[in-house]
């Protein structure tokens, strides 16, 4: 019998008070399959113990080297935690699924890894015996470790402490030490510590020295028992390749000669990390590392000490390090140096961000943002923990005022700072590694020479503002940096996304004009930019905010991270439309953004794919007759750019006939205003469009020329050039006319 159970004395089973040994002792003697065979009841401070035989069902030819029948012992405990079985068989093989128990305790097998508080109310003792069973079963037959289950742990520590470690311990130089200060964020959690730089250490915080290791790539190798002492640990580490003794005296020697530094490295907490890759057992694929930590009750100095290196002298004023420099070295003894371990946790970084995000091609580079309003902070904020970006420049002038917080992420503590640098301090604040500034500026004024070279060195420029004067600045902006623009409708049911292709053919310009083509033909879009009820928040009369529940906010922002990173994934330009209906339901809005560009004197023309076919296909309705009708788009003068949108077939009274077509009137005004409106003006009459018949070129006439001119007239009064399409049999043609 070992040791640990003779503390335990026997009782009757009868007198077992744990409902669920009571159960599975009844379960046993009613029957139970035959599987168990109860030997005895044990108690001791309230642990109840019950030891039993288990027909494990082996197979004839076992892949490990389970015994037909295994000794158990089962824990049953207070209630707070699920029973523990254990395998007392002492030469009991290593294998998957193990939780490991300090020195002189047996083998822990573990049946179920689900939380106890949630696994407790369908146990019954049925279930255990169950479990139990099914874990020697597939012990026995290789299969406790599924091909498609995350591996285990190399170290499956029972630890009450646990550190929270920033990645860059594992770039120090062998010769240097990293320096971190444990701070407790939690008094009422005293046993998780974050480690942080050295800097930022305050007179109660305790100094900490990691060491880091990294182990070679072992399948399924674990240590089976918890290292209680530095000997135990170097015993394990060395048969995995690394001699830490050798390595420590190395480095307490190096320590010793730097005298800056020497007293301050010596009296500081060491930590001991090491790091294992972990290999699939089944693909022989890296799958992971797993990390584990043993913090050293003592110093850095104690360490030398043990090893033999130095010995301690606090008495002498001279000393102040309190260690000595011992020649000759003298014997180790490693065992005098006692560890706990630590369950380690990464800081959060842009490494950790990608890998639990899980997102394919994670989009990289620098990015800058204009607009920090309630979708740029929510999609920024999303996209910094998916660990989107190496670094983010956020540009706004605006100021977070209280209202802003129905659905800003910034919180009252920012009322009333810029809405830039609060923006920037919690991204940083969420992925430390980020790189991140704040422009407190308006875009569409003189830009600093700060934000100039930010914007220059973009690699994507998000414009998050919703404001169409910046989204065609942006567009017109020179530089290399792919554009996109993300804005919400005006009642909060839909968000867009214009995405430039990486070569910035089809600018934001172009998108624009193909997401108002969308609006204008798709009838699901026929409200989509129909003002919202207004809210006035002060006394100005222009202070006035769009009606918008924060959770639609919430939604459609993570419907635009996720699409926004699919589209920075692609080469390609797109226009993207996610709509939310009364019920939750989402509709997506893709158009093509084929564009067909056209330089007429001055003029550059672009007219949509789907436009351009859409006009061809009236013309072959018509035939034998001629048809035509009125153009929508966008017309900018200054940039002497036309973005073709809409076109207005013939009216009713018009006259169409092999040789000639007249534009009628007959609700044309109606027809175009309507347009108008369901664009929220951003489109207008910019023309006529008509077609030529069977055989004919799309070269104009002399009637058309003359129609140019009158149009063209027409037009300048508005300062606006007049715009002709002709549909010729196999081309078309613009035509543009301006008054001099």
């Amino acid at each position: 019998m070992q040791p640990w159970i003779a503390s335990f004395p026997v009782v009757a089973f009868s007198t077992l008070g744990n409902p669920l040994a009571a159960a599975f002792v009844a379960h046993v003697r009613d029957g139970g399959d035959g599987i168990f065979e109860l030997v005895e009841a044990r108690r001791d401070r309230g642990m109840e113990l019950i030891l039993a035989n288990v027909r494990t069902e082996r197979p004839q030819r076992p892949v490990v080297a389970i015994d037909r029948v295994e000794p158990v012992a089962i824990f049953f405990g207070d209630g707070k935690h699920g029973p523990c079985v254990l395998a007392l068989r002492e030469d009991f093989p290593d294998t998957p699924h193990q939780a490991r128990l300090p020195k002189g305790m047996p083998f822990c097998i573990c049946i179920d890894d689900r939380p106890w508080s949630e696994a407790k109310s369908a146990y019954g003792p049925a279930e255990l015996g169950h479990r139990i069973l099914e874990w020697f079963r597939k012990a026995a037959r290789g299969q406790l470790h599924d091909a498609a289950q995350p591996l285990e742990p190399f170290f499956s520590l029972q630890s009450p402490y646990e550190l929270i470690m920033p990645r860059e311990v594992w770039a120090a130089d062998a010769d240097r030490v990293t320096e971190l200060i444990g701070i407790v964020q939690d008094q009422q959690r005293p046993t998780m510590v974050t480690l942080l730089p050295a800097e930022r250490r305050q007179s109660a915080n305790p100094k900490i020295s990691v060491i880091a290791y990294d182990l070679s790539a072992e399948t399924m190798s674990r240590m089976r028992q918890a290292p209680a002492t530095l000997a135990d640990l170097a015993e394990e580490t060395l048969r995995r390749g690394v001699g830490i003794v050798a390595d420590l005296k190395a480095r307490l020697k190096a320590w010793y000669a730097d005298e800056t530094r020497r007293a301050a490295v010596l009296n500081s907490h060491p930590c001991i990390l090491l790091r294992l890759p972990m290999i699939n057992p089944v693909t022989g694929h890296l799958e992971g590392l797993d990390t584990v930590g043993f913090m050293v009750d003592g110093t850095v100095g104690d360490i030398g000490v043990a090893l033999g290196l130095f010995y301690c002298d606090r008495s002498s004023d001279l000393n102040s390090m309190g260690y000595q420099l011992r020649f000759p070295a003298g014997d180790p003894d490693l065992d005098a140096v006692r560890l706990e371990g630590c369950l380690v946790h990464g800081a959060f970084d842009t490494q950790l961000a990608r890998a639990i995000s899980g997102v394919a091609s994670p989009v990289k580079g620098k990015a800058a943002m204009i607009g920090a309003g309630a979708i740029g902070s929510a999609v920024a904020e999303i996209l910094a923990r998916e660990g989107a970006f190496d670094s983010i420049a956020v540009i706004d002038d605006d100021t977070l005022l209280p209202h802003n917080l129905a659905r800003h992420t910034l919180t009252s503590k920012e009322v009333p700072r810029p809405k830039a640098t609060s923006v920037a301090q919690r991204l940083k604040s969420i992925r430390p590694d980020l790189d991140v500034s704040a422009i407190d500026e308006n875009f569409l004024t003189e830009p600093s020479p700060e934000a100039e070279a930010l914007l220059q060195a973009a690699d994507t420029i998000v414009d998050a503002s919703a404001s169409v004067a910046v989204g065609r600045r942006l567009s017109d902006l020179a530089g290399h940096a792919r554009r996109v623009s993300i804005f919400f409708n005006p009642t909060g049911t839909a968000v867009v996304l214009l995405a430039e292709d990486e070569d910035r053919r089809v600018d934001l310009r172009a998108l624009e004009a193909i997401y108002h083509r969308s609006i204008q033909i798709d009838p699901g879009l026929e409200r989509h930019l129909v003002d919202s009820e207004m809210i006035r928040y002060t006394g100005a009369c222009r202070m006035l905010t769009s009606r918008i529940p924060a959770s639609r906010v919430q939604v459609l922002s993570g419907l635009m991270a996720g699409g926004l990173s699919r589209a920075l994934a692609s080469s390609e330009a797109c226009v993207k439309i996610w709509s939310l209906g009364d019920d939750g339901e989402v509709s997506l809005t893709a158009p093509e953004v084929g564009l067909t560009v056209d330089h007429v004197g001055d003029w550059t023309i672009r007219m949509p794919d789907t436009l351009s076919a859409q006009l061809a296909a009236e013309r072959l309705k018509r035939l034998p007759n001629e048809t035509g009708g009125a153009l929508l788009g966008i017309v900018d003068p200054q940039s002497k750019r036309i973005e073709l949108v809409a076109a207005v077939p013939a009216p009713i009274d018009s006259t169409e006939a092999p040789t000639e077509f007249v534009r009628g009137t007959m609700g044309l005004r109606e027809t175009v205003e309507a347009a108008i409106a369901r664009s929220a003006g951003q489109i207008r009459y910019v023309g006529e469009w008509h077609s030529h018949p069977r055989g004919s070129s799309s070269q104009p006439s002399t009637i058309d020329i003359e129609q140019l001119a009158w149009l063209s007239t027409t037009m300048a009064g508005d300062g606006m050039p007049g715009v002709m399409f002709i549909v010729g049999e196999n081309e078309a043609r613009h035509l543009v006319g301006t008054i001099r």
